[in-house]
C-alpha cells in the first residue's frame, strides 16, 4: 500500500509516457512495483508494426523513463 500512496503518476499517465517513447506501441500490461524502495510503473508494450515486446520502467513520482529494454 505504501507504494501506491507515494505514486504521483496515475497508471494511464505512465502508459502514455511509455508508449510515447516509441511510435506504434500498444501497452499490454501495467504493474506498480518497488525499485530501491521507490514506486515505479512497469509498462509492457508491443510494437504494432513489428510485434517487438518492450518493457519500460517509469518513475511513479516524476514520470521519468528510467529504463527501456526488450522484453
Amino acid at each position: 500500500m505504501r507504494l501506491l500512496d507515494e505514486a504521483q503518476l496515475l497508471p494511464d499517465e505512465a502508459a502514455r509516457e511509455a508508449a510515447g517513447t516509441a511510435n506504434g506501441e500498444l501497452v499490454t500490461a501495467l504493474e506498480l512495483q518497488g525499485r530501491e524502495g521507490d514506486p515505479v510503473w512497469r509498462v509492457d508494450a508491443l510494437g504494432v508494426a513489428d510485434e517487438s515486446a518492450t518493457v519500460h520502467v517509469v518513475d511513479a513520482k516524476t514520470g521519468e523513463i528510467l529504463e527501456c529494454r526488450p522484453a
